[in-house]
């Protein structure tokens, strides 16, 4: 009988999206927070798209601290009954990964972001690997696809110079895909530009 009393998670979701475009930041955020609240409550799995508003809403209220806090308890601790298929996993974070890599390009730090594209990147191709899609693990792990794909990324940094030594640092995480944590590589790039892999608004 208490079902009847739930609040409806959608009727959350619908309103923080219709304060955002309206451009009450803050309500937008609460009424994120409050759909996740009631969405804990139900047996219903949201996609993990639905988590990753909150850190873009954060961002748009020039909150990027919590918002990069809150990418970081999305990968450690998941979402409500997120499947911890090993086959899949990997793929929810190629998810994250890649809408942090988004996040940091916005907050002017296109090398960093850089790193994070390219942990994106591995975390799809571990996936591929666990699922056996063979075709599209090898097409991935292409060293000129990601040649491609890096230098565009370091267009964006005014640094396309890099691209070498980028991939000098993950081709040994091409030849062991099954081992690969996409974590490792996003620290390995980092560490080869002498960046800090954590995001601080201060710094910035």
């Amino acid at each position: 009988m208490f079902g009847f009393f739930r609040k409806d998670p959608a009727k959350f979701l619908k309103s923080a999206t219709a304060h955002r475009e309206a451009g009450r930041l803050d309500k937008a955020i609460n009424d994120l927070i409050e759909a996740y609240r009631a969405i804990s409550k139900g047996d219903v799995c949201y996609p993990v798209e639905t988590y990753l508003r909150l850190p873009l809403y954060l961002q748009e209220a020039n909150r990027p601290d919590e918002a990069w806090s809150q990418f970081w308890s999305i990968l450690q601790q998941g979402f409500h009954l997120m499947p911890r298929d090993s086959c899949l996993v990997p793929m929810f974070h190629s998810t994250i990964y890649d809408r942090m890599r988004l996040f940091l390009q916005r907050q002017g730090a296109p090398l960093l972001a850089c790193c994070y594209g390219v942990g994106s990147r591995y975390a799809t191709a571990l996936g591929f690997y666990r699922q056996k899609r063979v075709d599209e693990l090898l097409a991935i792990l292409d060293v000129d696809s990601e040649r491609e794909m890096v230098t565009k990324m370091l267009k964006k940094a005014k640094a396309t110079e890099k691209v070498d030594a980028i991939l000098s640092v993950t081709a040994p995480f091409r030849k062991k895909i099954a081992t690969t944590e996409p974590i490792q590589v996003i620290y390995a790039v980092c560490n080869s530009q002498q960046l800090s892999p954590q995001y601080n608004a201060s710094s910035s």
